[in-house]
């Protein structure tokens, strides 16, 4: 389990770049830039992660998941040092840029390099106790990152992304040296490459589940985002909370959520996979419409069980994604389903901005849980309509 330990260390350093994110929001505000700026800037990057998830899905699936990791965390830490020298719409978008194409090699590659170092030592029974444990351990420093994000943003708003880029840079040189020997069946070559992305494409669309997946995906992703970069921030200002303790606060929430990752499998295990899709979808869309009509500290402990129903989701996504995928074209087909889901998150995001510009924060939050649990109810049905056949 040695490779799977670094993969863990590079988790916990790419993790760490929550010592900047955790101010986006205010970050971009204190820029001059209007919520609707800021939709459009993660519109951006939601649709160019889309548009590049399949091509590099099959770079990972043609020249190796390692390779394809490695080259993505670079990118992504070169999005930090953009950030950190950019005081400007259009210099956030060419950082929006590196962030998404470094997200998409690392798209699909993480969970298919686990799957596959997993399957080499007779482990894959492990796989989701494994991802669940990555996440927990990204979230994890997050308990460090996170106050001292806050803490240094107080005083200097460029220092936190300047340590992200050191942090992501360093995740991906240790990416790089997992020992992981590649297999490749066929020649490398245009011609393979193509021809893996065409036949991972249509294996994802013909399959029912993954379509249910795709639509839960959208449903949660869309919340999450409008939460996480539109409205967490300026609304726990509203409410008195000051940027220090949002901070301390994210700390405190990721230590909930990394012992919701750790023990996932064992909930779901338990629950089944219905239920466990009924749980992520009902909780955050429940809390976001509580959340509308709160208007003091109380909406604390909401917005922490909100977090609580995406944490939940992703190893439960993993593992079902998972056993969904062709081994040949795993990471094609798992980069096929989130570009689908990338694309039309990307183009609603403007409109949950601009909603946000137009009603406020609070009667958003009502809006975008109403929108949430109807599309991911909808996809439950479907799931279990093409089990049960």
């Amino acid at each position: 389990m040695r490779e799977i330990n670094k993969i863990y260390i590079a988790s916990f350093l790419q993790g760490f770049g929550i010592v900047a994110s955790v101010t986006y929001t205010l970050f971009f505000l204190s820029n001059g830039l209007s919520q609707t700026q800021i939709g459009i800037l993660f519109s951006f990057f939601m649709i160019t992660l889309a548009l590049l998830e399949i091509p590099t899905g099959g770079f990972a699936d043609t020249i190796g998941h390692k390779s394809s990791i490695a080259l993505g965390t670079f990118l992504l830490s070169l999005s930090f040092l953009i950030l950190a020298i950019g005081t400007n719409f259009n210099i956030f978008i060419l950082a929006m840029l590196f962030a998404s194409a470094g997200l998409a090699f690392q798209s699909g590659a993480t969970s298919s390099l686990i799957h596959d170092i997993l399957h080499k030592i007779n482990a894959v029974d492990q796989f989701e106790k494994v991802q669940g444990r990555m996440n927990s351990i990204f979230l994890l420093s997050a308990v460090i990152g996170a106050p001292l994000g806050a803490f240094l943003f107080e005083h200097n708003k460029r220092i936190p992304y300047f340590i992200a880029f050191l942090t992501t840079l360093l995740s991906s040189f240790i990416m790089y040296i997992i020992k992981w020997e590649f297999h490749q069946k066929h020649e490398i070559s245009f011609k393979t490459y193509f021809q893996k992305i065409h036949k991972g494409v249509l294996l994802t669309i013909t399959n029912q589940r993954l379509l249910a997946f795709v639509l839960i995906t959208i449903a949660l992703t869309t919340m999450r985002l409008v939460f996480n970069q539109n409205i967490s921030q300026p609304y726990l200002l509203s409410v008195g909370v000051s940027v220090s303790f949002i901070g301390i606060l994210a700390a405190i929430t990721s230590i909930i959520l990394a012992s919701i990752h750790a023990f996932t499998y064992k909930i779901s295990g338990k629950i089944g996979d219905t239920k466990s899709l009924i749980i992520m979808i009902a909780l955050p869309s429940l809390c976001a419409i509580v959340l509308g009509y709160l208007y003091t500290p109380l909406a604390i402990v909401f917005l922490i069980l909100l977090q609580v129903g995406h944490a939940y989701k992703e190893p439960v996504m993993a593992k079902l994604t998972q056993k969904e995928l062709n081994d040949e074209n795993r990471s094609t087909m798992a980069s096929t389903t989130s570009f689908l889901s990338s694309f039309v998150v990307g183009l609603l995001l403007p409109v949950w901005g601009n909603t946000i510009d137009s009603v406020g924060l609070h009667t958003t939050s009502i809006y975008i849980g109403l929108f949430t649990f109807a599309i991911g109810i909808f996809a439950v049905l479907l799931y279990v309509r093409r089990t049960n056949r």
